[in-house]
């Protein structure tokens, strides 16, 4: 499914600092392709070999945005005052998170959002 920038904005949390949208289209996957990327990527990554302010979570999130939006899918890093994780949206217009390190989905109200893509 295909959304465009302006009703893709509608449906994202509002965070702090906004929501940086770069294109006009974007793609929407089902939940369960989402998932299914996810686990691969985690995977084939393997052990993650965190190492604070180096490699860390928001590293994680970027390798998995990266490989999720060859599919053209939407998803971002997603920043909390301690955390960063992978957020996307489906193509039922859900938004869902995962923490990139150990691919686990997390829920809203467990992440204070500071940025959304």
């Amino acid at each position: 499914m295909k959304i465009n920038a302006s009703e893709l904005r509608a449906i994202l949390p509002q965070s702090r600092f906004g929501n940086f949208l770069l294109d006009r289209t974007y793609s929407l996957p089902t939940g369960d392709e989402i998932r299914q990327a996810v686990n691969d990527f985690i995977i084939s990554r393997g052990n993650f070999d965190y190492e604070l302010d180096r490699n860390d979570c928001d590293n994680a999130v970027w390798d998995l945005v990266g490989e999720l939006s060859k599919h053209g899918w939407t998803v971002g890093l997603c920043v909390t005052n301690t955390h960063a994780v992978m957020g996307y949206v489906t193509n039922d217009t859900q938004v869902g998170f995962v923490d990139a390190i150990t691919g686990f989905e997390l829920n809203e109200p467990q992440i204070k959002l500071t940025v959304w893509p």
